[in-house]
């Protein structure tokens, strides 16, 4: 399997580690810092997001609910 390169041409491309967005964030949108340690701002809406953080440079994302308990079930 081939290494992807990122856009500086150098390196691994990894997920980033979303550790900052908690159950609360569930079904709203949130700008994460770029770094992705801390949630700046959440709302239930994009447009009212964009109005909290106009003059920010903050990553946006929809954050979905979270999986607690999912395992498939198994039938013996």
């Amino acid at each position: 399997m081939k290494k992807q390169k990122n856009r500086e041409g150098g390196g691994t491309v990894r997920a980033p580690k979303l550790a900052a967005i908690k159950p609360q964030h569930a079904n709203k949108w949130i700008a994460l810092s770029r770094d992705y340690k801390r949630v700046v701002a959440s709302a239930d809406s994009l447009v009212d997001l964009a109005r909290t953080t106009k003059d920010q440079d903050v990553l946006v994302m929809k954050a979905l609910p979270m999986l607690v308990n999912y395992a498939p079930r198994v039938r013996l």
